[in-house]
């Protein structure tokens, strides 16, 4: 009986502490874009000079619904896209996440990344693309607001 006790709340204690959010909201109203010609990681290219940071206040906000398995990037209240969400894991205060999207350059399939530390309040949405032009691309939201709806 100690046993099945001891089992219950070491259950109970663990789901409190590692409830991971049903949704997640980033606000941003600025972004800088970085793009290197290699397969890097997003780590390694926020290292670089950024090639652009936008000027103007786009009011952008990402909606990471969890339970749907669906991200909605947003601009000036308008919605301009929605997006399967793959997969999601939660490493050492970073949410990472796997977006399906699609390749502007010939309509195919395009994993995108989405990576969220909350420890030093960063979020990267970074992809790769191969042939022809071979670059790491990311764009970094400046002091972006995170949201978690739990």
């Amino acid at each position: 009986m100690k046993n099945l006790f001891l089992l219950t709340t070491l259950l109970v204690s663990y789901s409190l502490f590692c409830q991971l959010p049903k949704r997640i909201e980033i606000r941003y109203n600025q972004a800088k874009n970085y793009h290197l010609e290699d397969s890097v990681d997003y780590k390694v290219l926020l290292k670089t000079p950024s090639t652009f940071t936008s000027t103007t206040s786009d009011n952008g906000l990402k909606i990471f619904d969890l339970s749907k398995n669906q991200v909605s990037f947003y601009e000036n209240g308008v919605l301009i896209a929605s997006r399967p969400l793959l997969s999601f894991s939660y490493i050492d205060g970073i949410y990472h996440l796997e977006i399906a999207d699609t390749d502007n350059r010939n309509g195919n399939l395009l994993i995108t990344n989405q990576d969220i530390d909350i420890k030093q309040n960063k979020s990267v949405y970074s992809w790769y693309w191969d042939a022809p032009t071979n670059q790491s691309c990311a764009i970094a939201a400046v002091n972006p607001k995170i949201t978690f709806h739990f």
